[in-house]
């Protein structure tokens, strides 16, 4: 008959305490679930580690995971998301402009790709069609915040006119639906 590690409390005693691994480390030892090894150091009672403990052993034997090296993660999409403003934010631990997670803004890093430098604070980088997460090199454009009077113009008369369609739209409704709908609008200056 084999005979089976784990059923050893000295060889059990060894990797978990002296060796450190964790209980799923020494199923995968033993070709067996990590909830044998919880049993069989419960019956050796052999003392057991808290999760955080657990989690603790485990970041200090995998650094990686904090230097950026984020593909071992489940939930890993390649360091790209959309962010909750609709920009495309890559994950770029080396660029000095990365915020505290390590994520820089695509359409950023490609104009800085592009000319060849890092952007200056005051340089902003626009999207000409007006897709945020459209970052083609042709759909960008380099402006700095004292940027020529008028970009910022049309924005504002479209602003106004929604406004007024608004404004528009809930008096009309509200005649539609015999209710009183509050016409509280401010004129935007342009």
């Amino acid at each position: 008959m084999v005979e089976v590690k784990y059923k050893n409390v000295i060889w059990l005693h060894k990797k978990y305490i002296s060796e450190e691994l964790s209980s799923a480390e020494i199923g995968k030892i033993c070709n067996t679930s990590h909830r044998t090894i919880c049993y069989w150091l419960k019956k050796f009672s052999i003392p057991t580690r808290t999760s955080s403990e657990g989690n603790k052993l485990w970041h200090e034997r995998h650094p990686d995971i904090w230097k950026g090296e984020c593909s071992h993660n489940w939930n890993w999409k390649g360091g790209r998301y959309i962010s909750y403003h609709g920009y495309v934010m890559i994950h770029d631990l080396t660029h000095p402009n990365a915020n505290k997670d390590g994520h820089v803004f695509e359409h950023r890093s490609v104009v800085e790709r592009h000319i060849g430098r890092l952007l200056k604070s005051d340089e902003l980088v626009h999207h000409i069609n007006g897709i945020r997460d459209d970052n083609r090199i042709e759909n960008l454009q380099l402006l700095t915040r004292n940027h020529a009077p008028g970009h910022e113009t049309k924005y504002l008369e479209d602003i106004n006119r929604l406004v007024q369609e608004n404004q528009f739209l809930k008096k009309h409704l509200g005649n539609f639906m015999n209710i009183k709908i509050p016409l509280s609008g401010k004129e935007w200056k342009v």
